[in-house]
């Protein structure tokens, strides 16, 4: 259901950013596939679907000369701002789905990293292989292995940087599964390379080992300098911005904003006697409140964002900006 909701909210930006029809297939591993290999396809019409039919071409589809001479972005950025789409999208989601991990849609040039990065084996090779022909199966090449496992003897924050650009917290076996993608299968070069991460100024114990007590949930968990800094920082913030009573609404205008959305759930085909939970009104209530900052939680499909609407009403009236 997570992937769903993720690929038809990517689909739908894509339908609404070129005004066309888009179709998706999400795919489960075969048999004898990588079962983490869940993933999507999705088909866009190379035109614009008008109330008649199909129409001009799709801004992706037109020719480079005819967009810049319309002062429109070539195909090439277009395809940048879809990968950057697609990021915060599937890192939206995997936050609402409680995952402490993310996606960075850069390359490894653009994120400052000298660390090459692995090849994709592709479906071809694949194919090749399953049906008993010789494919190499290598993630990267020894010239490229040899030079990042220099880099990383060097200066071992550069792997720090690589995992932190996915998740925030992390453990010696997020540290080993970085070094694996990143060099060759050698032990003692494996070994050094892991020695130098865990040695370097930028690494950061937050929670000490405990694995032989409690089995893996015990692990010790690290972070870098630059990350405990900027946490630190947002939650400074966040401190400073609870204790400013300066944002609040109107009892009047929360009270109509409950009502009106009590109204538009009624007038989707809900009884008369439903509207809003007590729970939803108790939550609208917490973040139209004075402070600067309010936090909700709720699982999916609890009415977050029927609580939201209500929410944007309340501060539209008081004038704020949504």
């Amino acid at each position: 259901e997570q992937r769903l909701a993720l690929t038809r909210a990517f689909a739908a930006d894509l339908a609404n950013r070129y005004g066309a029809a888009v179709d998706f297939a999400i795919h489960r591993p075969g048999g004898g596939g990588d079962i983490r290999n869940s993933h999507a396809h999705l088909m866009m019409t190379t035109r614009e679907v008008t109330e008649t039919g199909l129409g001009d071409k799709t801004l992706l589809e037109r020719e480079n000369r005819w967009l810049l001479a319309n002062h429109l972005p070539p195909s090439q950025l277009q395809l940048k701002d879809l990968r950057q789409a697609w990021e915060h999208l599937a890192n939206r989601h995997l936050a609402m789905a409680g995952h402490d991990i993310r996606i960075d849609h850069r390359s490894h040039l653009e994120a400052g990293l000298t660390i090459a990065p692995t090849e994709h084996v592709g479906v071809h090779a694949t194919q090749i292989n399953r049906q008993g022909g010789e494919v190499s199966r290598i993630r990267i090449d020894r010239q490229s292995a040899d030079r990042n496992a220099d880099t990383i003897r060097r200066r071992p924050d550069e792997i720090l940087k690589l995992i932190t650009n996915e998740k925030s917290v992390f453990s010696r076996y997020d540290i080993a599964r970085a070094l694996h993608r990143s060099i060759n299968d050698d032990p003692q070069t494996f070994q050094n390379a892991f020695a130098a991460v865990m040695a370097s100024k930028a690494l950061v114990e937050l929670k000490p080992d405990s694995s032989g007590v409690r089995g893996r949930d015990g692990e010790a968990r690290y972070s870098t300098v630059e990350m405990v800094a900027i946490e630190g920082e947002m939650a400074s913030s966040a401190v400073a911005m609870k204790t400013r009573q300066n944002h609040g609404v109107f009892k009047r205008h929360v009270d109509a904003a409950i009502a009106a959305q009590d109204r538009s759930i009624q007038a989707a085909g809900a009884s008369p006697a439903q509207g809003l939970s007590a729970e939803q009104r108790q939550a609208i209530e917490h973040v139209t409140g004075p402070a600067q900052i309010a936090v909700v939680i709720g699982f999916a499909g609890a009415g977050k964002s029927t609580m939201l609407a209500a929410a944007r009403h309340a501060w539209e009236a008081q004038g704020y900006r949504v």
